[in-house]
C-alpha cells in the first residue's frame, strides 16, 4: 500500500496508542495499464513506503536470528482502518528455507539473458541466481525498453504517491538502460515526481520464491517499497519484500493478512544500500522466509499465509517534511540540497520467480 512507511509490529493493529508509522498503500492496475487512485475506509490505492521507527526485530547481514513477535500494537495512520484489533500472535522460529506449493505460472514475457553470470559484478552484468531446489519460471533482466513490455508504469492521469510522498508518479521515471531498470525521484520545474511500476496486467504467481537484485542511491528522505499485491484487487493480503529509505540502513518485510489487517513486520540492518544485493521472499504453505543475498534472514511461521496469486510492484517517492510522514525521514525543506540530489535512481538488475522444482 503506500509509499514510504516503516511499521513497528508483528500483530494486528489496534485502535489503542496509535501514532507513528504510515501503512502502505497500492497502486492497483485496472484495465489498459491505468490505475485506480479509490480511497475507501479500509485500504488507500496508490502505494507508499516505511518511515523509520522502532524495530521489533532488527538483523544484521551475516548474522543468524530466531525471529522474535510483538503484541504490540501497530502503528497506523493514512487511510487504512486503525479500528483493526489483535489477532493471532506469530511464532518466531529460525530463519529457513519454508517449502512453497507453487501454482504453475506461465511466463507472458520473455528476458533476454545477459552475457555473464556473477552476483558481484556491479556493471549488473548477471541473470538470475540459482538455487538448489528451485527452477526459474518467469524472469526479466530489463534489456527491453518498458514501452515494448506489458510493464503497467504508474502516473497515468497525474497520479499521487499518497501517504507523505511528494509530487506525482510519472510514468517516463520508469525507464531501461543498459540492462537496468532505473525507478527516478526527481526535482524539476519546481515539483517532485517519481516512479512505480507492477507486472499486474502480465504476470502474477501463487507461492514459490521471489528475488529482486537492486541497488540505492545516496539519498535523503527518498522512500521505497518492493511488494507483492493480490492479482484479483482484493487486500489484504500483502507481502512487502523490502521497504523503507533507499540510505537504510533499516530494511522492513511485512505481511499483511485477514479482515483487520493483521501484520508481521521483520527489519534487517543493510548498511551497504548503495551495493548490489537481492532482496527476496519464499512464500510456504504456512510459512514466509525473508531474504538476503539469497540467504534467509528471517521466517515467520502463519497458518494464514496467502495461496492467491501476486503480482510485483516496486515504488518510489520523496517524502515530504509537511506531510503525513513528517515525523521520520523526509526530504530536508522539501526541496534538492546536499543531502538530496534533484536526481535519484533506484536501479534493478533482475526480478525473478521460481518455482520449487
Amino acid at each position: 500500500m503506500g509509499l514510504l512507511l516503516i511499521f513497528n509490529v508483528s500483530s494486528a493493529a489496534s485502535s489503542a496508542g496509535l501514532q507513528g508509522a504510515i501503512s502502505p498503500q497500492v497502486a492497483v492496475p485496472a484495465a489498459e495499464g491505468q490505475y485506480d487512485n479509490h480511497n475507501d475506509s479500509t485500504r488507500s490505492w496508490g502505494r507508499q513506503r516505511p518511515a523509520l521507527d522502532s524495530p521489533t526485530t532488527t538483523v544484521t547481514p551475516g548474522t543468524s536470528v530466531a525471529a522474535s513477535s510483538s503484541s504490540a500494537p501497530a502503528s497506523v495512520s493514512g487511510s487504512l482502518s486503525t479500528s483493526a484489533t489483535a489477532a493471532s500472535t506469530l511464532a518466531r522460529v529460525t530463519a529457513a528455507s519454508g517449502t512453497s506449493t507453487l501454482a504453475s505460472a506461465k511466463t507472458t514475457k520473455a528476458s533476454a539473458g545477459k552475457s555473464v553470470t556473477s552476483a558481484g559484478n556491479p556493471a549488473s552484468a548477471t541473470t538470475p541466481q540459482a538455487y538448489s531446489g528451485w527452477n526459474v519460471d518467469w524472469s526479466d533482466n530489463f534489456t527491453t525498453p518498458l514501452d515494448q513490455t506489458k510493464w503497467a508504469r504508474y502516473g497515468y492521469g497525474g497520479q499521487a504517491p499518497g501517504q507523505g510522498g511528494m509530487g506525482v508518479y510519472q510514468q517516463s521515471n520508469a525507464f531501461t538502460s543498459g540492462g537496468l531498470l532505473n525507478l527516478r525521484t526527481q526535482y524539476a520545474n519546481g515539483a517532485w515526481s517519481s516512479a512505480g511500476m507492477s507486472s499486474g496486467d502480465f504476470y502474477s504467481a501463487s507461492g514459490g520464491r521471489w528475488e529482486i537484485r537492486a541497488k540505492f542511491p545516496v539519498a535523503k528522505g527518498i522512500g521505497y517499497v518492493f511488494l507483492l499485491y493480490p492479482a484479483d484487487g482484493s487486500w489484504p493480503p500483502e507481502i512487502d519484500m523490502a521497504e523503507g529509505r533507499v540510505n537504510g540502513p533499516s530494511v522492513m518485510s511485512t505481511y499483511h493478512w485477514g479482515s483487520s489487517n493483521s501484520r508481521d513486520s521483520q527489519f534487517l540492518s543493510n548498511s551497504n544500500m548503495s551495493g548490489w544485493h537481492t532482496y527476496g521472499v519464499i512464500i510456504g504453505s504456512s510459512t514466509i522466509t525473508y531474504t538476503f543475498d539469497g540467504k534467509p534472514w528471517a521466517t515467520i511461521n502463519n497458518a494464514q499465509v496467502t495461496t492467491k496469486k501476486l503480482w510485483i510492484g516496486f515504488q518510489c517517492a520523496a517524502m515530504d517534511p509537511n506531510g503525513s510522514a513528517k515525523q521520520y525521514e523526509t526530504v530536508d525543506n522539501g526541496v534538492p540540497g546536499p543531502l538530496t540530489p534533484a536526481v535519484s535512481d533506484i536501479q534493478i538488475d533482475w526480478v525473478a520467480h521460481y518455482a520449487a522444482a
